[in-house]
């Protein structure tokens, strides 16, 4: 009996351990199908994602559309039409050093020049900030003008915002307010060096600025 018993105790070790053997092995094949069957999937998102076209392609693309007429016009407005003084072809027909005339926009435009002032006629028209400071510069180059101290000059900066100052009276004025015609034209001189519009105003008419006046 007690031969018997140790024969079956073994019996049982064996029967047991073949039992894990067969276990681990499943275990192990369903691991390898796992995988097997894992590995060529991710192969192929890897190599769709790679495909598809990058976001940041498809914004330089659009971005890439021939411009309107439009939207031309309205680029050149903000980037300036002029490079250089030259461009504007300054000149003095009549040889008197007075009367000038240059081009802008392939229109023509009338400067008159006496001491220290320049005179630039319907000056309202030009509203670019850039080509205005251009048209300055070569209007200081031909005949300097001096700053409000009578010993410096003037630069083609503060021309340029002189100017712009009776653009924005030009454009805030009623059509039926007489003081529109004074300002439809630039002088350029020394007085008004650095001045607004309502400081020039001022300066003219002796009253304080009132927005009320001109509405």
């Amino acid at each position: 009996m007690k031969r018997l018993s140790i024969i079956i105790r073994f019996l049982s070790v064996i029967i047991g351990c073949t039992i894990s053997l067969v276990t681990m092995s499943g275990c192990q094949l369903m691991k390898d199908d796992t995988a097997s069957d894992t590995e060529p999937s991710f192969v192929i998102t890897e190599s769709e994602e790679t495909e598809l076209p990058e976001p940041d392609t498809e914004i330089v693309e659009t971005g890439s559309e021939p411009e309107t007429e439009t939207e031309y016009e309205q680029n050149a407005e903000e980037k300036g039409i002029l490079t250089s003084p030259a461009d504007i072809e300054l000149k003095n027909p009549g040889g008197d050093g007075k009367e000038y005339s240059f081009v802008y926009a392939d229109e023509e435009f009338h400067a008159i020049y006496t001491p220290d002032n320049w005179k630039v006629v319907n000056s309202w028209r030009i509203t670019n900030e850039d080509d205005i400071t251009i048209i300055c510069r070569a209007l200081q180059e031909e005949h300097p003008i001096h700053g409000i101290d009578g010993a410096s000059y003037r630069t083609p900066q503060d021309m340029a915002f002189e100017w712009q100052q009776h653009n924005i009276a030009y454009k805030l004025l009623p059509e039926d307010n007489p003081w529109r015609e004074n300002v439809k034209d630039v002088d350029l001189n020394p007085s008004d060096q650095g001045k607004t519009f309502e400081q020039m105003y001022e300066d003219r008419t002796g009253k304080k600025f009132d927005p009320r006046d001109f509405l």
